[in-house]
């Protein structure tokens, strides 16, 4: 049995319990509640490493320094593998030097997917990339202090690595230094996917800009951009990009100047405007119940209308315009199935979705998507948008009709409920302050 089948073997125990003693709750609602059960089971609190004393207290010279790390490695195919983002998270709250052990933060994102080819295959795994931020309160006198730094961080994500995931060997396991420009690029506005559980509460003030331009030597290109083709590239190195599904599209890795002068112009992939983001939760707002149908007929008109336009100018029906931002996403690969899916049928059923709001969701999107100058992300922002708009209203009902919801007369299959809500669904545990 899978882990999400087991989630939801467990959320529909919970809601026949709360239907026997006369508790009503909603579907999301008793999600969560089930999650953060088994979250609080999980998070232990961890403890100082064994025989290692601690470093000394930091003085009033000290300050918070962030400095982000990719890490290339292979991972597990399915739930077990996204459970890395977490590990990591933990694997730093305590690093190790010369002069002892000394607490830590980390803010990870990810894992996306990956086309390292580096890396020798393992069976069920598959390549993948996690961005690790790493902050603590040292004395940074000199460059050596930040890239000792680095390499306590490294060790520790390479070690929690192999142990949590025994066939990923060192060699399967790459952590490099990124520019912080480079970094802010992947992250955009979008919230981690996982942080430390019990950090130290003098890690939590740390600033929002780091106070020291550490590992930040390159030219600072954009971590993905998107060419005049609509196919989206990623930074592999500090001047190299490979496209999503590089492989299948036989497309070999570029510099940025071979990549301009080939595929350009470029646009790079950016956060949504403030007003873009507003715009669409008063549209998903307005609709009501039927914002998720009216977000998947949106989508549907769009997707259509590249196609089209892509076979008048190459003759070929087939556009990737709207998930260019990262294709090879998980969350881009259940929008492109939902629209494809459900959305093409909701499209000729116009009582099930507000043809005002998908006229200013059009609009919105694909001005994200077909402007000359830039391109922002689409399923992952659009997940973040929906997530924060369903809080400010009630919840997975508010948004979503009966079609959309467990248990329902003449509701969609209980897999394509789960992959809408797993995709527009989100929910963060805020870090807690703790001390040792």
């Amino acid at each position: 049995m899978t882990k999400n089948r087991a989630r939801n073997r467990a959320v529909r125990a919970q809601r026949a319990e709360d239907a026997a003693a006369g508790r009503r709750q909603r579907f999301d609602h008793t999600g969560q509640a089930v999650d953060q059960h088994h979250v609080a089971g999980q998070a232990e609190r961890r403890q100082p490493p064994p025989g290692i004393a601690e470093a000394p207290k930091a003085g009033p010279g000290y300050e918070i320094l962030t400095a982000p790390l990719i890490v290339a490695t292979m991972l597990p195919v399915g739930r077990e593998g996204l459970e890395a983002a977490q590990v990591l998270a933990d694997a730093c709250d305590y690093l190790v030097g010369d002069d002892g052990w000394y607490r830590a933060l980390a803010e990870v994102h990810g894992p996306l997917p990956s086309r390292e080819t580096g890396m020798a295959p393992l069976p069920g795994h598959r390549p993948a990339m996690l961005l690790v931020q790493v902050s603590a309160h040292r004395e940074w006198t000199s460059t050596d202090a930040v890239a000792a730094f680095l390499r306590h961080a490294a060790t520790a994500i390479i070690t929690a690595l192999v142990e949590r995931y025994p066939e990923v060997t060192e060699r399967s396991v790459h952590v490099q230094a990124l520019p912080h420009e480079t970094a802010a690029q992947m992250t955009g506005a979008n919230a981690p996917d996982a942080v430390t559980t019990h950090p130290h509460r003098s890690l939590l003030s740390r600033p929002s800009a780091p106070p020291t331009a550490a590992a930040t030597a390159g030219p600072g290109f954009p971590f993905r951009v998107v060419d005049a083709l609509d196919t989206g590239w990623y930074l592999i190195e500090p001047d190299r990009y490979r496209a999503d599904h590089a492989e299948d599209r036989k497309l070999s890795s570029m510099t940025h100047g071979e990549l301009l002068a080939v595929r350009g112009p470029l646009r790079p992939v950016v956060p949504a405007p403030a007003a873009d983001r507003d715009r669409v939760q008063a549209a998903l707002t307005g609709a009501g119940p039927k914002a998720l149908a009216s977000l998947l007929v949106a989508l549907f008109r769009l997707a259509k209308r590249h196609a089209y336009e892509e076979g008048e100018r190459s003759g070929r029906l087939q556009s990737g315009r709207l998930y260019a931002g990262n294709e090879e996403s998980w969350e881009s690969t259940a929008m492109r199935a939902l629209l494809w899916g459900p959305g093409v049928d909701i499209a000729d059923k116009p009582n099930r979705f507000d043809e005002h709001a998908v006229t200013e969701l059009m609009t919105v999107i694909d001005t994200w998507v077909s402007g000359d100058e830039h391109y922002v992300e689409v399923a992952d922002t659009l997940a973040v948008i929906f997530t924060r708009t369903a809080a400010a209203n009630g919840g997975w009902p508010a948004l979503a009709d009966r079609h959309f919801q467990h248990g329902e007369r003449f509701a969609h299959p209980d897999q394509t409920i789960d992959n809408a809500m797993a995709w527009l669904l989100r929910s963060t545990a805020p870090a807690t302050a703790d001390q040792t």
